[in-house]
């Protein structure tokens, strides 16, 4: 059902029509699959570690990602005020396949 929203949100800008395609689908559903994953990771990594690390501790890399999720935070925030999904899970897309 997420795979099926995610793909009507990615189908294009408001007043473009795009028809159902397979493709589309199957790369939505790989995208909640790696989604899903990713978070059991960490949710299982935080149990293991059991304790925050503070920014003193934390790599270069880190703080860099870290950053990068609060730029992508706003981005995403302000493409919802505009009302404007495509762009907001674009954006959510880009930085979980290409950068997370």
């Amino acid at each position: 059902m997420d795979a099926i929203r995610l793909w009507v949100a990615l189908s294009g800008t408001v007043g473009k029509n795009k028809v159902f395609s397979y493709k589309d689908f199957d790369y939505a559903e790989s995208f909640i699959n790696k989604l899903y994953n990713s978070a059991l990771f960490v949710k299982n990594a935080d149990a293991e570690i059991g304790e925050k690390e503070s920014d003193a501790s934390m790599s270069l890399f880190d703080l860099w990602i870290l950053d990068r999720l609060n730029s992508i935070t706003k981005e995403v925030e302000d493409a919802y005020d505009r009302l404007d999904l495509n762009t907001a899970m674009n954006k959510i897309i880009e930085f979980y396949w290409h950068e997370f």
